[in-house]
């Protein structure tokens, strides 16, 4: 099983996490981060309705730094690209 992380969850991030990465077999999200509370609450609670537990951090390093991270996913916005 890999563990993963998404950063950035906007639409696109929110998205992609719902209908994409809950959904491939052998991936687990353990973090999700956004500079906005609200957002990483949502994505905290996207992950929770689909049955697992993710650990929601304001701070990337933060949610990058749970033990067992293998694979991050990044949903900036676009004036950071």
């Amino acid at each position: 099983m890999i563990k993963g992380c998404v950063v950035g969850l906007g639409n696109r991030g929110r998205s992609v996490l719902k209908d994409v990465l809950l959904n491939l077999d052998g991936l687990e999200i353990v973090s999700v981060c956004d500079v906005y509370e609200d957002r990483m609450q949502e994505g905290e609670k996207i992950v929770s309705e689909a049955g697992g537990k993710a650990e929601g951090f304001l701070d990337y390093k933060k949610a990058l730094s749970v033990e067992g991270v293998e694979a991050v996913f990044i949903f900036s916005d676009w004036s950071s690209h």
